[in-house]
């Protein structure tokens, strides 16, 4: 049963992640997109290709959740740089899409409660300038409304923010997660959690995110 449990909370996970994906990357579907960045100035990340530093990858590094700042029994089951993110983004489409928006590199985790209860993930991307992820989480702002997701007030991290709350009903049991998306400097950050009705509440995911933005705040790639 716990197997199961973990394989449907796994799903409704990557349903809402998707949703955050898509509130992440695809702005520019729903909103009048900035003047793009000259060509000299948009690097890729393509098929793993980075022009992120050594020292600017382990800060990225530095930023991410560790032990202690999730709920008891959290376990990190996924951390590594991505270079590539045709996974998040969906499709090669999506991929050369993101990178045009002058992603250059970033690092991913994920947290799985050790009793299959809920899920955390945290993501943080490196852009080119910081305007180009200042435009990301602008974009993103202006998107159409859902009937799964809730903006709900701005959480007053970084240089900008939003957070939201999403619900989902799956095999029978409701699920209910949160997300917190922000920017500092040239790197944009997403902190979200999502667990069966009860079992989470946003400060949980809003207190994970104010861990993060603090050390990037201390350190911020400039």
């Amino acid at each position: 049963m716990q197997f199961k449990g973990k394989q449907r909370l796994l799903l409704v996970a990557a349903v809402l992640v998707a949703l955050v994906a898509v509130l992440a990357v695809a702005g520019a579907r729903w909103s009048r997109p900035n003047k793009p960045a000259a060509a000299s100035e948009t690097a890729s990340n393509i098929n793993g290709g980075t022009t992120a530093t050594p020292e600017e990858v382990q800060r990225l590094k530095s930023y991410a959740l560790v032990v202690g700042e999730l709920p008891p029994g959290s376990q990190l089951r996924v951390g590594e740089e991505l270079r590539n993110y045709a996974v998040a983004a969906g499709s090669a489409k999506n991929e050369l899409a993101v990178a045009q928006k002058g992603r250059i590199d970033g690092f991913y985790q994920v947290w799985i409660q050790t009793l299959a209860r809920y899920q955390f993930r945290a993501t943080i991307d490196l852009y080119n300038v910081p305007a180009s992820a200042r435009a990301v989480i602008e974009e993103a702002r202006k998107s159409d409304s859902s009937p799964d997701i809730q903006a709900l007030p701005d959480p007053k991290l970084g240089d900008a923010s939003r957070m939201y709350e999403f619900t989902s009903d799956q095999a029978g049991q409701k699920y209910q997660g949160w997300a917190v998306q922000w920017v500092r400097g040239r790197t944009t950050f997403s902190v979200d959690g999502l667990g069966p009705v009860g079992d989470l509440h946003p400060d949980d995911v809003l207190s994970a995110a104010r861990r993060v933005d603090s050390r990037a705040e201390r350190a911020p790639i400039k």
